[in-house]
């Protein structure tokens, strides 16, 4: 049998059950507020990593230095890589990037050039996606160890 003073809640189990839900709420709030990001944007940045580590890689193994060329206008893209002396290197055979369609890449120069060195620095330029709703990202490459890093 129980007495009524043995009924209900003590002040201080609801006050640590607020305290715990108060600690969960402050934990996930900021996961809830943050902007996501387009798919398409993660896409487009997925496809460029992708590509400049592919490059940094060749130039790596070969250990002869690679050239990733982006061509804004016609949206092409080739490797091209240096031969050594005395070799003969067969032309770039250009792709498209193939982008998202929501996605439109600009670059700084109408045709942009990075290239990756058998050390595994890189010289190049930044380039900027920009997506449907005024989404913009700058892509940029650490000169050292060729890590995209975006803005």
């Amino acid at each position: 049998m129980r007495t009524p003073s043995a009924a209900g809640f003590t002040l201080i189990e609801i006050l640590v059950s607020l305290l715990i839900l108060a600690v969960m709420g402050a934990v996930v709030a900021p996961a809830l507020l943050q902007e996501r990001e387009p798919p398409d944007m993660v896409d487009a940045e997925g496809r460029l990593d992708a590509l400049f580590r592919m490059a940094r890689d060749s130039a790596v193994r070969t250990g002869t230095p690679v050239t990733v060329v982006l061509d804004s206008v016609s949206g092409l893209v080739w490797l091209d890589t240096h031969a050594r002396l005395g070799e003969a290197a067969p032309p770039p055979a250009p792709e498209s990037l193939d982008l998202p369609a929501s996605i439109a890449l600009e670059l700084f120069q109408a045709r942009s050039r990075f290239t990756f060195m058998p050390n595994g620095a890189v010289t190049g330029d930044s380039l900027r996606l920009r997506g449907p709703l005024g989404q913009e990202r700058l892509l940029t490459l650490d000169p050292w160890t060729a890590r995209v890093r975006a803005r």
